[in-house]
């Protein structure tokens, strides 16, 4: 350790190691005028030139040029208030409050420390992050309310009820951003189903013979569209029907295509279920139906042959389009034509608008309407017997076949769920059905499915007619 001379006589230098350790002296204030300081050579701090005459005076305090017996309190300033004890000056200052009004509503009177807001000022609260007026309350954390009261903030906890009873066709609910669960809606149901047969989130029924590929749903976000859902109709061997061949969910970072008896493909590629991609979708199958669930929600049910049911939880009320409608609680606009803010009556406008082939395909697309057939063809005494078109016994086997809706069997049912669109699904389906197709099953589970949806069961009717979707 060796000494390194500096040109500062206040820095003192070794060096230890092979490295240069320094200390600077911090010289001390004295009590003489700069006038009288004296440095001498080589030395780093100065002293005072001359003599001092220092006077002891015991028992007694001394401010400026005042001396104080004991007890004494000197004025120093509006909030200084000092004491002499023991030759010691004890002094204390008064902090002067935030005051919760503007700078220009402040006033401060002759004799006081600190300044007051004016009669009439605003009050507000000031954070870090924001300025509240009088009366705003926020959160600082989901379950911690602070309020602004008249300059002052006040915080409040906020308790939860130990239980949420939530009305029909309503679940608990609790946001991130929330404290306390709350009750919303129940995830809305669109179905598709046979001939394809549509209710939408609001429960409007349609049909729509289009034999191509149509947007049953998106999100609508333009900025920030998380997902879409196609579906591909094929005619089938039929010239007036078509059913659902397939099911397109298309993401940002994602493929999923349903295929016919339950084979599905995730990004062009074929994959066995249970297939699960962590923090993104599940896909998972019982052997008579298989579901697809996203983590921000959607849920996508498929028979494997063409019934197909979408479920959004709240969070997506209106926010979404397409055949399914636009979820905002009013099935009378449903029918929004792609792209517009228009609300048509026309089914096949509607419908056609949201074609995702190329709208020079429009015409191909197209299937004879055939929701309700006519009866002309008949004699008068065949009139209300379905089919029209084709042999009396045919008429009176869907009609056989149809009763299911009407029957003991499906009576509890019918007290949940208006089965009158079902029913006349069943019968359009069954005219024109292609041999070895359950068309009867595809509109009975839509129908079962919306009674277990209102609290009802159709398990035992399920069973005995067609095979289980779960």
């Amino acid at each position: 350790m060796e000494t390194v001379p500096a040109p500062d006589p206040c820095v003192q230098c070794i060096c230890s190691g092979g490295k240069l350790i320094c200390d600077k002296t911090a010289c001390p204030v004295l009590a003489c005028p700069v006038n009288l300081y004296m440095y001498e050579a080589g030395s780093c701090c100065p002293k005072c030139h001359g003599k001092r005459d220092i006077a002891v005076i015991e028992n007694r305090c001394i401010v400026g040029k005042r001396i104080l017996r004991p007890g004494q309190q000197p004025l120093i300033d509006n909030c200084t208030s000092c004491t002499c004890l023991k030759s010691t000056l004890l002094c204390k200052r008064q902090v002067c409050p935030i005051l919760a009004c503007p700078a220009e509503f402040q006033e401060r009177t002759a004799h006081s420390c600190c300044p007051t807001c004016r009669e009439g000022a605003p009050i507000y609260c000031e954070t870090e992050e924001a300025t509240y007026n009088n009366g705003d309350s926020w959160y600082i954390e989901p379950c911690v309310k602070s309020t602004c009261d008249n300059g002052m903030i006040k915080f409040g906890v906020e308790e939860c009820p130990a239980s949420l009873q939530c009305g029909p066709n309503e679940v608990a609910y609790k946001d991130k951003k929330d404290c306390c669960p709350k009750c919303v809606p129940e995830a809305a149901v669109c179905t598709v189903y046979g001939d394809p047969h549509y209710k939408t989130f609001d429960g409007q029924s349609f049909s729509f013979q289009g034999k191509c590929k149509y947007t049953a749903v998106e999100d609508c976000h333009k900025k920030n569209k998380r997902f879409d859902v196609q579906l591909r109709n094929d005619a089938r061997k039929s010239a007036h029907f078509t059913w659902t061949k397939s099911v397109a969910i298309r993401t940002e970072k994602f493929r999923i295509v349903l295929l016919q008896n339950l084979h599905v493909r995730v990004d062009r590629k074929t994959v066995k279920l249970p297939h699960v991609k962590l923090g993104a979708f599940s896909i998972l199958s019982n052997g008579y139906s298989l579901v697809v669930r996203t983590t921000y929600g959607l849920k996508v049910t498929w028979d494997g042959d063409s019934y197909v049911e979408i479920s959004l939880p709240h969070e997506f009320r209106n926010k979404v389009c397409g055949l399914c409608g636009n979820y905002n609680g009013n099935a009378t606009d449903d029918f929004v034509i792609k792209g517009t803010s228009t609300v048509t009556e026309e089914v096949a406008d509607f419908a056609q608008s949201w074609l995702v082939s190329r709208k020079s395909d429009a015409a191909k697309c197209l299937m004879p309407d055939t929701e309700m057939p006519g009866s002309e063809a008949r004699p008068r005494l065949g009139r209300n017997i379905p089919c029209p078109s084709h042999p009396l016994k045919k008429g009176l086997a869907v009609l056989r076949s149809c009763q299911v809706f009407k029957n003991s069997a499906t009576r509890a049912c019918r007290k949940l769920v208006n089965p009158d669109p079902y029913y006349r699904s069943c019968l359009v389906d069954m005219c024109d059905c292609p041999r070895k197709r359950p068309c009867l099953c595809s509109s009975l589970l839509a129908f079962l499915r919306e009674c277990e949806r209102q609290g009802g069961s159709g398990e035992n009717i399920r069973e005995s007619h067609c095979r289980a979707l779960s």
